[in-house]
């Protein structure tokens, strides 16, 4: 959490939805936009909004505080605010209340720099000197998971995008560190992992660090890296049969692994164990890429002469040979498990792993999963076929995460499958009250499924639109969607304004007669939602789509998020039960939904509805010196003050309610859920007695 100093912060009774605030590294410090020294007219919130996305543009970032409170023990003087996931520092705070914000502060925050512990995967050993592998770097604080396209393109700007570079510290042959660059660099486990792909290069003991949002973790020398040493096969050239023995006649040297052109060839030398004689090539460089070095030969004389090199301090090895690796092709779920698509958070599903090359229950060493093929690890693995068939069992899950699988037998491992696993999205079963106060502060108890409580208690989030944020559009949107989806052309129960809206933003057009071609809106964002519907123009749809998934991430970031209690239960496996204490909110029909994990799978949606107002009491009287009207005034004998009693009438924030006399709207002077104060003129030919109505 963290506790912003200033002033004009407002009372503590302003809900979260009327107190926001804004973070970049791209704001400036004491600029105009807002308050200044002498008390200027603070910018509207439209015009942060026009200023996030022109910093957005020039590719920078703005974060927004998930949720602001200010406190009763700091009223006007102090907020605080609940940071979003993020990278980087030297950010600066703007916030804005009731619609006005500030300028930007001056003191900036930053979030925890990187922590580069190890590094895993196909490219951490013995990777071929052609790099484009990839390779993982395990650690903390590397920020949420990097976005990626339908063609799983990465998607971001350098001020959020990870890199990293790698090479030998302390480097006999001169060249300063970091000499590798590694490319595609992309978070695949929420602050823990990330993948990036090998630069070519050659050698080991090559140490790693990585860059994310200006914050560097510094060369970490737990974390090493190698090329496979190189490789010769066979040798041409004069010098290679036949030669004179005053040398200087060329041999080239074929093989694999032997690094880019510039690699350092150390020594290259030939010789025969039998006639106990051994000979220095000269001038030997990289001829070709990977494949093939030039050497001359030395004075000398026999036959049999066999050759060895270093390159890059890696002596060569001679060739070997090798039986193919495993590689997954499919996965089912076996008998009494759930699908592999919806697989229980909880852990415990038995999963039958297809493919090749799996060998016999000796070699077997081990099956691990995740977004990238790591991260958990499958119990109780066996072979269930020879060198075809694994069977594995889930551990506890992340809802709605989809995983790729790793299996490794006799030392090989397979590359990350291109079929996945998933774990079921979250689903809320039941909320019990399904109403209460608008004042809040009543305990909720939401019982569903998938919820991610035997994965970690701590990822479970509460959305709740407690007033009616958005009500006309995407709030509808979602109750339609539900979980389950809808099917191509479905319209069922989509209002009429709704419909139009579908069509215009997610289809790009108007025209219902189009071929039949499946968009899963949300799927990319890792939302549980999936919609189907028409396109013609798979462009046009795309980018329609695209829109879409950002309108509805901004809905979601706006809605309140109301406390989690600290005990949530895991009654049986599968059935779990969070609890939150209601806001304060009002209306009927109030969307609530679960956010789990840094991935943010949502749940289905619930509705939650506020009492109703009622009115227990009206007390007239004519003190109206708060109006501004004296006592001996014409219209203090024309006007009342109405002290209103009663429950439920909300906030007063936003609007949120309206008094009508005679089904005439009336001014009110001041608004809380149980008193509402207003002034009432009336003609002295009225009648006395009148209808209120709140």
């Amino acid at each position: 959490m963290i506790e912003l100093h200033g002033e004009n912060f407002g009372p503590a009774s302003l809900g979260p939805q009327h107190v926001l605030a804004f973070y970049s590294s791209a704001y400036v410090a004491g600029d105009d936009a807002g308050v200044d020294a002498v008390g200027a007219a603070p910018m509207s919130l439209s015009l942060i909004a026009e200023q996030r996305n022109a910093i957005v543009a020039n590719d920078g970032f703005v974060y927004q505080a998930l949720v602001c409170q200010v406190p009763s023990t700091g009223e006007h003087e102090i907020m605080l605010c609940e940071p979003s996931a993020g990278t980087g520092m030297g950010h600066h705070w703007r916030v804005a209340v009731a619609g006005l914000a500030s300028a930007a502060s001056t003191d900036t925050t930053r979030y925890r720099s990187p922590m580069l512990s190890s590094v895993s995967g196909p490219g951490a050993v013995n990777a071929p000197t052609e790099g484009d592998v990839s390779i993982l770097l395990n650690g903390d604080f590397f920020g949420p998971v990097t976005a990626v396209d339908d063609e799983g393109l990465i998607v971001g700007t350098a001020a959020t995008l990870p890199s990293a570079v790698y090479g030998r510290l302390n480097d006999t042959h001169g060249r300063p560190w970091p000499y590798f660059v590694a490319s595609s660099c992309r978070v695949v486990v929420a602050h823990v992992q990330i993948e990036c792909k090998l630069d070519e290069g050659s050698g080991d003991k090559l140490v790693w660090a990585t860059t994310i949002g200006g914050q560097t973790s510094g060369p970490q020398e737990s974390a090493v890296s190698s090329y496979h040493p190189p490789v010769i096969s066979l040798y041409r050239g004069p010098g290679s049969m036949l030669a004179y023995t005053n040398g200087s006649q060329i041999v080239d040297i074929e093989g694999r692994n032997f690094g880019p052109i510039g690699t350092p060839v150390d020594r290259a030398v030939y010789g025969s164990e039998e006639l106990d004689v051994e000979f220095d090539a000269t001038e030997c460089f990289v001829l070709t890429a990977h494949e093939l070095v030039r050497c001359l030969t030395a004075v000398g004389a026999g036959e049999g002469l066999s050759w060895r090199m270093t390159v890059d301090l890696l002596n060569s090895v001679s060739p070997t040979t090798s039986y193919s690796p495993p590689l997954i092709t499919a996965f089912e779920s076996d008998s009494g498990s759930l699908p592999v698509g919806e697989l229980s958070t909880d852990g415990g599903d038995w999963v039958l792993i297809h493919g090749q090359n799996f060998s016999v229950a000796e070699h077997l060493q081990e099956v691990t999963y995740g977004p990238a093929g790591i991260g958990f690890t499958a119990l109780n693995c066996s072979v269930y076929e020879d060198h075809f068939t694994l069977r594995c069992l889930t551990v506890p899950g992340p809802p709605g995460q989809a995983m790729k699988w790793i299996v490794r037998v006799g030392g090989q491992a397979s590359p990350p499958s291109a079929s996945i696993t998933k774990y079921a999205p979250p689903r809320v079963l039941a909320a019990n009250p399904i109403s209460g106060p608008t004042s809040g502060l009543v305990t909720v108890q939401i019982t569903g499924t998938n919820l991610g409580l035997a994965w970690n208690p701590a990822a479970v989030a509460i959305r709740f639109n407690s007033n009616g944020r958005m009500d006309n559009d995407l709030s509808r949107f979602l109750r339609v969607l539900d979980s389950g989806g809808l099917q191509a052309g479905e319209t069922s129960g989509i209002p009429a304004d709704m419909t139009r809206y579908l069509q215009l933003a997610l289809l790009g057009g108007e025209d219902g007669a189009r071929s039949a071609s499946a968009i899963r809106v949300l799927e990319a964002a890792g939302y549980p939602f999936a919609l189907s519907a028409y396109s013609g123009d798979q462009d046009a749809a795309d980018a329609a789509r695209s829109n879409a998934e950002a309108t509805l991430k901004e809905w979601v970031a706006g809605l309140q998020r109301p406390r989690v209690a600290d005990e949530r239960i895991l009654q049986h496996r599968g059935l779990h039960q969070v609890d939150f204490v209601l806001p304060e909110g009002f209306g009927t029909d109030r969307e609530l939904f679960l956010s789990i994990g840094q991935s943010a799978a949502l749940s289905n949606v619930a509705l939650v509805d506020f009492v109703a107002p009622e009115i227990l009491n009206i007390a007239p009287d004519r003190r109206l010196e708060q109006f501004g009207i004296a006592a001996d005034s014409l219209d203090a004998q024309t006007s009342l003050r109405l002290i209103i009693e009663g429950t439920n009438f909300c906030n007063g924030d936003g609007g949120c309610g309206a008094v009508r006399i005679d089904g005439l709207p009336i001014d009110s002077w001041s608004w809380s859920h149980s008193e509402i104060v207003v002034l009432y003129r009336k003609d002295p030919s009225e009648d006395a007695s009148r209808e209120h109505t709140v």
